[in-house]
C-alpha cells in the first residue's frame, strides 16, 4: 500500500456514499494525498471503480454500505461488496457518520503476511486511533477439561503456554509495525473470531474493524473469506478489508 497514492471515494450521491466521501476527504487531508471522487457512469460500475483503483495504484478505496438494508443483500448484491471481493487496494466500507476520526480500531490478526498489511492500513485510515490487536485461539470452552468435565492441569498449562506464546508474537508484530507502548492493546480470546466480535470486542467500543482476505482467485471473489463475511454481516462498525497483495 502506497501512502502517497490517491484515495478513491466511489459515490452514487446516496446518503451512505456521501458519508464515505466525507470520511475519505478527512483521511486524504490528514495525509496530504489527492482525493478522487468517482461517480461511475458506465454499465459496469464495479469494473470502472476497480480499473481506476488499479491505474492510480490507489492507497485506499472508500465506499458507503449502499444496499446494506440487511447483511445478506449487502454481501450478495451491492456494488461495494463486489468491489470488496475483487480489489487489490484496501477497501474501507463506511457505515457510521464521519464527524470525528476513528478513536479505537480492532485489527484481526491471524499472523499471515496480510496481518502486517492490516496494521499498516489501520494506521493509515485511523492515524489517531488506539489499536487493539486481536487474535482468536479457536478453542472450545472445554479445551482444558478431561472427558469427565474436570479441569486437567496439564491441558491448562498447555493452554496458558499457548496464550503466552501468542501474546509474545503479537508484541513482536506490533514492534515490527512501528507501534509503541501505549498505542495499542492486545486481546487474545479462547474462542472464535465471531465470539470475539459478539462478546469482548463489543465492550471496548471500537469504531473500525480491520480484516484480511487472502489472494485474488475466483474462489476468493465468490466467497470473500468466511471471517470477512462474518465481520461484515455481524458488525455495525465501519470495516476495512485488505489483501496479501495490498
Amino acid at each position: 500500500m502506497s501512502t502517497s497514492a490517491p484515495i478513491i471515494a466511489a459515490t452514487d450521491h446516496s446518503h451512505p456514499a456521501e458519508r464515505a466521501v466525507a470520511r475519505a476527504a478527512a483521511i486524504a487531508q490528514h495525509h496530504h494525498v489527492p482525493l478522487e471522487t468517482l461517480h461511475a457512469t458506465s454499465s459496469d460500475p464495479v469494473a470502472e471503480i476497480l480499473d481506476r483503483a488499479r491505474s492510480t495504484v490507489a492507497s485506499l478505496v472508500v465506499m458507503g454500505a449502499v444496499g446494506a438494508g440487511n447483511a445478506k443483500d449487502f454481501l450478495s448484491t451491492s456494488v461495494s461488496a463486489k468491489v470488496l471481493r475483487r480489489s487489490i487496494s484496501p477497501v474501507l466500507i463506511v457505515r457510521s457518520p464521519p464527524e470525528v476520526g476513528y478513536q479505537r480500531v480492532c485489527v484481526l490478526v491471524d499472523f499471515s503476511p496480510a496481518s502486517r498489511t492490516a496494521i499498516r492500513a489501520a494506521r493509515y485510515a485511523a492515524p489517531m486511533a488506539h489499536i487493539v490487536l486481536c487474535h482468536a485461539l479457536g478453542l472450545s470452552a472445554a479445551a482444558t477439561q478431561t472427558q469427565f468435565g474436570m479441569t486437567d492441569p496439564i491441558l491448562t498449562r498447555h493452554h496458558d503456554n499457548r496464550r503466552a506464546a501468542v501474546h509474545e508474537k503479537l508484541e513482536i508484530l506490533a514492534t515490527k509495525c512501528g507501534l509503541e507502548a501505549g498505542q495499542y492493546d492486545v486481546l487474545i480470546h479462547d474462542g472464535s473470531v465471531m465470539e470475539v466480535i459478539e462478546g469482548p470486542l463489543a465492550d471496548v467500543n471500537v469504531d473500525l474493524v480491520v480484516s484480511a482476505k487472502h489472494g485474488q482467485g475466483r474462489l476468493t471473489e465468490l466467497i470473500l473469506g468466511s471471517i470477512t463475511r462474518q465481520v461484515l454481516a455481524k458488525t455495525v462498525t465501519d470495516v476495512l478489508v485488505v489483501t496479501d497483495e495490498s
